[in-house]
């Protein structure tokens, strides 16, 4: 079990979200005297050319904003092991199905435990134009996170590559392809 640094939530081992607030979980990184330096996933570190520091921006922040030569959207939901992938379009929405209404959102997140994870039947819209791609969130009741931050309700926020999104408590990573 992985204690979340921010809450104090325990996490399955591999989550690298926290369950509970959606931060990134944090391992800690030993100095030479034995105290904690910095706090990173050691596997990140140990793929990482840079230093500890550039490692934790690398897993935190999005790397891109850019669309060029875009066409594909590579999601990866937490705890899942096979990637959502999503041809881009103008506009997209997020959320679950709903056979008895009829609504069937563009990305549907209903195989993902979507109800029990707070997800809404319309809970945001992902945007696409020739240079960037924005997420919005539509007043849903668990809200919408991107990096951590809840979003404003119908307020755009632009998409990196290698955001972390969280719509309710379900965690995922978005990737350009």
């Amino acid at each position: 079990m992985i204690i979340c640094n921010y809450c104090g939530t325990g996490n399955r081992e591999g989550e690298y979200f926290c369950d509970e607030c959606g931060n990134p979980i944090l391992l800690a990184l030993q100095g030479p005297s034995g105290t904690s330096t910095t706090t990173i996933r050691t596997e990140e570190l140990n793929n990482s050319t840079g230093t500890a520091f550039d490692a934790i921006n690398t897993r935190i922040y999005g790397g891109t904003s850019s669309l060029k030569g875009i066409s594909s959207l590579v999601i990866h939901i937490s705890g899942v092991s096979e990637p959502m992938v999503v041809r881009l379009r103008a506009e997209m929405t997020v959320g679950r199905a709903d056979v008895q209404s009829g609504h069937y959102p563009d990305i549907d997140l209903s195989a993902y435990n979507a109800v029990e994870q707070g997800v809404s039947r319309a809970h945001a819209i992902i945007q696409y134009n020739d240079t960037t791609l924005t997420l919005i969130d539509l007043g849903s009741v668990n809200g919408t996170f991107l990096n951590g931050q809840r979003l404003i309700p119908r307020q755009a926020r632009i998409v990196h590559d290698g955001d972390e999104m969280r719509f309710g408590k379900l965690a995922l990573r978005i990737y350009f392809k």
